[in-house]
C-alpha cells in the first residue's frame, strides 16, 4: 500500500490474487480479529484512511471462483438482484438486469420471474429486452452456441411474436370506430349474408330473425389484460428443429380465463371496422399461435354472444376463412374420411348451449368447408391451376362430389336448427303466468334450476330428451301442460279462474290476466313452430306423460304442496291414449303413491286412526293434514287406472315414433316407452285397493277411532293380496265374506253415516258425499245397504232433517223395519211433546211404549207446530209400511188419531 497505493487480495496458501483496488498510500489495514472477543457481526478488515474513515474491503463472491464458473455466479446474483427489484415493480432497471444476464439457464429463470410478476410491465420495452437478448453477441453466433442457448433463442423469439401480437391488438383497440364502416354494417341484408354463405335466404332468416335465447352479452369495450396475463395464457411448444416452433394455448387455462382472453383478441374486431381483419390476419400468422386454438377461442366467443346479429356474421365468416386458410392444406386432403379439423368443429358446436349462436356457425362452417372442398376438386380436375374460381351454386347440390364431411355438417346443421325453436321456448320466462299459477298452487319455485342443455347432451340423453325439457320448462313455471296446445283465444276468459284475489288487488289482478293471455299467445306461437321441427317428440299425449312425471317429482321433493299431487293426476287426464294412461298411471303408483300408501294403511290399522303426528312416524308425509288430500288423489289415480285398463283391449296397438333427430336409441328410454312396457293391471286387485284407500279416506277424513281397516278384509285371502304388484293375480276375496268381517263392515260404515250426519249443519254436500261412499262400500262389501240406509234415515229425522230423509225412502227395500225404525223416531219426538193428559186417550199398550222410548235429546227442540206437521207425515209413512196385522200398526194408527186431534 506504502509503495505503490494498490490494495491486493489473494486467495489463501499463496492461491491466486483475486482483485486490486487502488487507494491512498498512507492507508492502513486494520484486522479487527485480534483481541480474545470477536464479533462476527462486525468489520473483520477495513482499510483506516489518513482522514480517520474507515471503509469496508467487499470482495464479491464469484470473483474468487474462475472461469464459467465466476460468471455463473455473477449472474445469480443479478438474478437476486431482478428479485428484489420486481417487489417493487417492473422498471428500466428490471430490464437491464435481466439483459445483464448471460447464461441461458439463468436468463429462462429471469423470464419466468418477470412473467409471474403482477405488476404492470411496459409490452414496448419487453420486446425491446427479448430483441436485445437474442441480438447479443454470445448469441449471436449461432454454430457455438449449446442446446440450452438454442432453446432459449426459441422461447424468447416466440416470446417476442407474441407480445408485438398482444401491442398489435392493443393498438386495434385504442382506434375509434369508422364512421363509413358503421354505416354499412348497419345496412347489411340478409341476401348479403346469403350471397357471402352461399345458402338459401329463408335459411338465414329462420335462423336470425327469431332468436330469443338471454345470455349473457359481452361488452364492447373489453376489459383490460395485462401482458403478464396473456403471455402466460400459452404454452410455448419448441420442436428441437424437427418442425415448426409453434404457441398453444395452455390446457389448464380455466373457462373464465379462456372467455376473457377471446373476448380480448376477437372482441375489437366484431364491433369496430372490418377492414381491420386481413392486417389481423397477418399478424396472426406471425404470432405462431396453433390454428387449432384460434379457431377454437373465435368459435367460443361466437358462441357467448347474445343473438347472431348480421354484420357479426360476415365478421365471423371472413376470420373463419382466414383462419382455415393459415391451416394448412394436409387438413383438407382427404374427402372419403373424416377430417379431424371439422370434426373440432363439430365437437365445439355440439357441446353448445347457445343453439342460435351454434346453429349459425353451423352453416358458417359448412359453407366454407364446402368453398374449400370444391376448390380441391377444381384443382385435381385441373393441376395447373392453382388458383381456381369456385362456383359456389353448384358445389352446395352436387352430390356426386359431395364428402363425408359435407353430409355430415348438413345433418349437424339441422339438428341445430330444430333444436334453436327449443331453445327459444325454454328459455322464455312467463312472469305473468308463473305468478298466477303461484297462487293458484300456493307454492313458490325458490331454486330454478338452470334448463341449459346442448345437442351433444341431448343426444347423450336420449329420444326422450325433447319432451322432457319441455315438460320440466311447464313444471318450473307451474303451467298447465294444456295450455301449450289450447288456442289463445280460449284462455282468455280462463284467466279469472287462475286465482282468487281480494277486491282491493282488483287493478293487479286487470294486469295479470292482460299478461297472462299475452304469454300464452307467445308461448303457443314458440310451441307452434317447435313442434313443425320436431312433431312427434312435441305429442299431446307424449308431453302429458312427461309433464305428470315431472309434477310429481315436484312433489316428492316438496310433500307439503299437495296441489302439486293434484296437477300431475290433472295431467294424467286429458291424455288421449288409453295404454299411455294406463302406463302412466303405473309409473306414479310406484314412484310417488304405493310406498307412502302402505306406510300409511300400516300405521292407521296399527293406531286405530290417524295420529295427529308423524313426526316419530317413518313415513313420507310432513304431517297428518296431507293424508285426507294424498288419499283422495289415491282413489282417483286407482280410477283412472280402472278405467284406461278396460279400453286398452279394445284400442288399436300404439305405434310409436321418433323425430330424425335422434340416429340412434342410446341414452335413457323415454316416458312414452316405458309407458307401454307396463303389464295391464289386475282390475278386480286395483279394485281391492281402492277400497282400502276409502276407507282410509273415511277414517282419516272423520276423525273414526277404534277402526282397525285390515279387519275389515278376509284375513285368510283378502289382507294377502295388499300391496302387491297391481298386475299379479294373488287370491282374491270371494262374495261370500266371513260373518266377522261383514259385522266389522256393518258397524263401520254405520260409524261413517253417524259421522257424515255431524257434518251436515255446516256443510251438506260434503256430509252427502261420504253417506254416498259409504253406500257405495257396502255394494262392493257385499253388506245390507237398506240397514245403511235406515240408519241413515233414522238419524236424519233425529236430527229434524225431514225433507233429506223423504228423498231417501223410496230407495229402501225393507218395508216393516224401515216402518219400525221411523215409529220409533216418531214415537222419540211425541214424547217430547204430548202432556200427561193428552196421553189419557192412549191405549196402555201405546202408552208402555212410549213411556220405554228414550228421550229425543240428540236434536235441537223443534217448533210446536212445524214438529207436529213433520211427525204427522213421518206417521203416514209408518202406516203405509207396517203390515196392518203388526201391533206397530195400532199403535202408529193410534198416535196418528191422537195428534190428528190435538192439531
Amino acid at each position: 500500500i506504502t509503495k505503490r497505493g494498490i490494495l491486493e487480495i489473494w486467495t489463501p496458501q499463496q492461491g491466486t490474487r483475486v482483485a486490486a483496488f487502488n487507494c491512498c498510500k498512507g492507508a492502513k489495514l486494520i484486522s479487527t480479529n485480534a483481541g480474545s472477543s470477536i464479533d462476527n457481526d462486525q468489520l473483520q478488515c477495513c482499510l483506516l484512511t489518513p482522514d480517520g474513515k474507515l471503509e469496508e474491503v467487499v470482495v464479491p463472491f464469484h470473483c474468487a471462483l474462475k472461469g464459467d464458473s465466476s460468471q455463473k455466479a455473477r449472474d445469480l446474483h443479478v438474478l437476486q438482484q431482478l428479485r428484489n427489484e420486481l417487489l417493487h415493480g417492473v422498471t428500466t432497471t428490471t430490464f437491464d438486469l435481466l439483459m445483464d444476464i448471460r447464461h441461458a439457464s439463468i436468463v429462462s429463470q429471469g423470464l419466468d420471474l418477470l412473467l409471474e410478476c403482477r405488476h404492470p410491465v411496459d409490452p414496448h420495452a419487453f420486446v425491446k429486452c427479448l430483441d436485445s437478448i437474442v441480438s447479443h453477441k454470445q448469441y449471436s453466433k449461432a454454430d457455438s452456441i449449446d442446446a440450452e442457448s438454442r432453446l432459449l433463442l426459441s422461447r424468447i423469439r416466440l416470446l417476442s411474436r407474441l407480445a408485438r401480437l398482444y401491442i398489435h391488438l392493443k393498438s386495434m383497440q385504442s382506434q375509434p370506430p369508422d364512421y363509413d364502416t358503421v354505416i354499412s354494417a348497419s345496412n347489411v341484408s340478409l341476401q348479403d349474408v346469403a350471397n357471402a354463405l352461399h345458402v338459401n335466404e329463408d335459411e338465414i332468416a329462420r335462423t336470425v330473425l327469431h332468436c330469443t335465447t338471454v345470455t349473457a352479452q359481452l361488452p364492447n369495450s373489453q376489459s383490460a389484460i395485462e401482458i403478464h396475463a396473456f403471455l402466460c395464457s400459452f404454452e410455448l411448444s419448441i420442436s428441437h428443429g424437427t418442425s415448426e416452433d409453434c404457441v398453444r394455448l395452455k390446457p389448464t387455462l380455466s373457462h373464465d380465463d379462456r372467455k376473457a382472453l377471446s373476448s380480448w383478441i376477437w372482441g375489437t374486431i366484431f364491433s369496430r371496422n372490418i377492414d381491420l381483419l386481413d392486417e389481423l390476419a397477418v399478424i396472426l400468422k406471425s404470432s405462431a399461435i396453433s390454428p387449432e386454438n384460434l379457431v377454437s377461442m373465435l368459435v367460443g366467443y361466437w358462441l357467448h354472444l347474445s343473438s347472431p346479429a348480421l354484420p357479426n356474421l360476415l365478421h365471423f365468416h371472413k376470420l373463419l376463412k382466414i383462419l382455415c386458410n393459415s391451416a394448412g392444406s394436409e387438413n383438407f386432403s382427404n374427402t372419403e374420411s373424416p377430417s379431424p379439423w371439422w370434426q373440432n368443429f363439430q365437437y365445439l358446436l355440439s357441446k353448445s348451449c347457445n343453439l342460435e349462436q351454434a346453429c349459425c356457425a353451423a352453416l358458417v362452417v359448412r359453407s366454407i368447408m364446402a368453398e374449400f372442398e370444391k376448390r380441391k376438386i377444381n384443382r385435381l380436375n385441373d393441376k395447373g391451376a392453382e388458383n381456381t374460381d369456385v362456383n359456389m351454386d353448384d358445389s352446395m347440390n352436387d352430390w356426386e362430389d359431395m364428402s363425408i364431411d359435407f353430409c355430415s355438417w348438413n345433418v349437424l346443421s339441422k339438428q341445430l336448427e330444430d333444436l334453436s325453436y327449443l331453445s327459444r321456448l325454454i328459455h322464455y320466462v312467463p312472469a305473468h303466468l308463473r305468478e298466477a299459477q303461484s297462487r293458484k298452487l300456493d307454492y313458490v319455485v325458490e331454486d330454478l334450476d338452470k334448463l341449459e342443455f346442448s345437442l351433444a347432451s341431448v343426444l347423450q340423453k336420449g329420444r326422450g330428451a325433447v319432451s322432457e325439457l319441455i315438460a320440466r320448462w311447464l313444471t318450473q313455471n307451474l303451467l298447465e301442460a294444456e295450455i301449450i296446445f289450447e288456442p289463445a283465444e280460449t284462455r282468455e276468459n280462463s284467466d279469472q279462474s287462475i286465482t282468487d284475489v281480494d277486491t282491493e288487488l282488483a287493478p293487479e289482478a286487470d294486469k295479470l290476466s292482460v299478461g297472462t293471455s299475452e304469454e300464452s299467445s307467445v308461448i303457443q306461437d314458440l310451441f307452434r313452430d317447435l313442434s313443425q321441427h320436431l312433431p312427434y317428440s312435441t305429442q299431446h299425449d307424449v308431453i302429458l306423460l312427461n309433464a305428470a312425471v315431472e309434477y310429481a317429482a315436484m312433489w316428492v321433493r316438496n310433500p307439503k304442496h299437495m296441489k302439486l299431487l293434484q296437477r300431475s293426476l290433472e295431467t294424467i287426464l286429458p291424455i288421449r291414449s288409453n295404454l299411455l294412461r294406463h302406463g302412466i298411471c303405473r309409473t306414479l303408483w310406484s314412484m310417488s303413491f304405493f310406498p307412502i300408501f302402505q306406510d300409511l294403511a300400516i300405521l292407521i290399522d296399527k293406531t286405530g286412526r290417524l295420529p295427529k303426528s308423524f313426526a316419530s312416524r317413518k313415513i313420507s308425509l310432513p304431517s297428518p293434514d296431507q293424508a285426507v288430500p294424498f288419499l283422495e288423489i289415491t282413489m282417483k289415480l286407482l280410477d283412472a287406472a280402472t278405467s284406461s285398463a278396460m279400453s286398452c283391449e279394445i284400442e288399436p296397438p300404439l305405434f310409436i315414433r321418433y323425430d330424425d333427430i335422434w340416429p340412434t336409441c342410446e341414452g335413457a328410454t323415454p316416458m312414452q316407452e316405458v309407458a307401454i312396457r307396463h303389464r295391464l293391471i289386475n282390475i278386480d286387485l286395483v279394485l281391492l285397493h281402492h277400497q282400502l284407500a276409502q276407507t282410509l279416506h273415511l277414517v282419516a277424513s272423520l276423525e273414526i277411532k277404534g277402526v282397525h281397516v285390515f279387519s275389515l278384509f278376509d284375513q285368510r285371502v283378502g289382507r294377502s293380496a295388499f300391496f302387491k304388484d297391481l298386475h299379479s293375480y294373488p287370491p282374491l276375496p270371494s262374495q261370500e265374506a266371513d260373518p266377522t268381517v261383514v259385522h266389522n263392515r256393518l258397524q263401520f260404515l254405520k260409524q261413517v253415516i253417524s259421522k257424515a250426519i255431524e257434518y251436515m249443519e255446516h256443510n251438506q254436500s260434503l256430509a252427502l258425499d261420504y253417506v254416498n261412499q259409504a253406500v257405495k262400500l257396502g255394494y262392493e262389501w257385499n253388506v245390507d245397504v237398506d240397514e245403511l240406509r235406515i240408519k241413515y234415515v233414522d238419524l236424519l229425522y233425529v236430527n229434524h232433517m225431514d225433507h233429506l230423509a223423504h228423498e231417501v225412502l223410496p230407495s229402501i227395500g225393507s218395508d216393516e223395519v224401515l216402518g219400525s225404525t221411523l215409529l220409533v223416531a216418531a214415537g222419540r219426538r211425541l214424547k217430547d211433546v204430548l202432556k200427561p193428559s193428552d196421553t189419557s186417550a192412549l191405549s196402555p199398550t201405546t202408552t208402555a211404549w212410549l213411556s220405554e222410548l228414550s228421550s229425543d235429546t240428540r236434536g235441537a227442540a223443534p217448533e210446536p207446530k212445524p214438529t207436529t206437521a213433520k211427525t204427522l207425515a213421518l206417521l203416514v209413512e209408518c202406516l203405509r209400511r207396517i203390515p196392518n196385522e203388526s201391533s206397530d200398526h195400532f199403535i202408529a194408527n193410534e198416535l196418528h188419531s191422537l195428534l190428528t186431534a190435538l192439531n
